[in-house]
């Protein structure tokens, strides 16, 4: 008989886990944490406490009004493709005809962001710093820079002798407000000039694309420019501007816009490459889309830091602004390739 009593107890509390743990904890999962309820997916919590049972939106709504129950915004984006995302593009590209932007022009997006110092201050790095900070025992690096008219007549071969293996050159740009396509001045110079002293090359194109078109005609201008030149490395679609022509894009146009030169570079023959700020890609970019294609991040840190905190991947890492080069006179900027050319 005790046996009996002990068996059924022992069956009791069973249910009554059951009953009060088990069960609720499964409700809530079932239809809190993933049930959309119309006004968006919720999470709700009382004095640390979830509650399984408020089901009702009406309740929820007014406990929220009330401020006895948080409401937690959770974000919806695109799934991650598997596989590269590829604009195929089948109707004849016009392609504008080259116009070289003068020295100084209102016009140029990377006018107001340009350091002109000329001399290094104690938190600039140099090119023998950067080589000793990130080349040591490291053969899977390659250290560059990206250069623009910015920094004026460059000397390449002190640049090449200093320890600089690659260089990307700005070809052009878009005009803020006109929106005319304009080579940078000192392109042709610097892309031949780097090669002669046999730097590794890559180029960029600073885009303020409104629209696929747009960003198309970037793509088949910067071709058109580079054509006849050895490209080791990628060739970049810059989009780093997001107020006057470009303030009212979607970040859903932003990334199509993107995804269309990305795609007509590589339809060429040519390797691509995605370029912004790190904050950019999750803020202004759905970045999930450029699965597939090299990502190029900026983010500058202190001297003495040593790595970046963007957790996604990336093909080359922008470090700083306010580098210093033999060759160059003033800032420029400083990269680091991961699995160089």
């Amino acid at each position: 008989m005790k046996k009996v009593f002990e068996s059924k107890r022992w069956y009791l509390l069973v249910i009554l886990i059951f009953l009060f743990l088990i069960l609720p904890v499964t409700f809530y999962w079932t239809f809190l944490e993933k049930k959309d309820t119309g006004i968006n997916i919720l999470k709700i919590y009382q004095k640390g406490i979830i509650e399984p049972y408020l089901l009702n939106t009406d309740k929820i709504n007014n406990m929220i009004a009330k401020g006895s129950v948080k409401k937690v915004e959770v974000k919806k984006v695109s799934a991650k493709p598997t596989k590269k995302i590829v604009k195929k593009v089948t109707k004849k590209v016009v392609v504008p005809k080259v116009k070289k932007a003068p020295k100084k022009d209102k016009e140029d997006p990377a006018e107001k962001t340009v350091k002109s110092t000329t001399q290094a201050s104690d938190d600039d790095i140099t090119i023998a710093e950067a080589i000793k900070k990130y080349k040591t025992n490291n053969s899977n690096v390659a250290l560059g820079i990206d250069i623009s008219k910015y920094q004026g007549d460059v000397d390449f071969n002190m640049v090449k002798n200093s320890g600089v293996e690659f260089v990307i050159i700005r070809v052009g740009y878009r005009g803020t407000e006109t929106g005319v396509i304009k080579e940078d001045p000192y392109f042709e110079k610097n892309i031949q000039k780097a090669l002669a002293a046999g730097l590794k090359v890559g180029v960029y194109f600073f885009s303020v694309a409104t629209t696929e078109d747009e960003a198309l005609e970037e793509a088949a201008w910067t071709i058109s420019r580079v054509k006849g030149y050895n490209l080791t490395y990628p060739i970049a679609f810059d989009f780093e501007t997001f107020k006057d022509r470009a303030k009212n894009l979607t970040n859903e146009e932003r990334t199509n816009n993107a995804l269309t030169f990305l795609s007509y570079i590589e339809q060429q023959g040519y390797k691509s490459m995605m370029y912004t700020y790190i904050s950019a890609y999750s803020s202004k970019f759905d970045s999930n889309q450029f699965f597939g294609y090299k990502t190029w991040i900026a983010h500058y840190i202190h001297k003495k830091n040593t790595t970046t905190s963007y957790a996604g991947k990336f093909y080359m890492w922008q470090y700083a602004s306010d580098g210093h080069v033999p060759g160059i006179k003033g800032r420029v900027d400083m990269n680091i390739a991961y699995y160089p050319a």
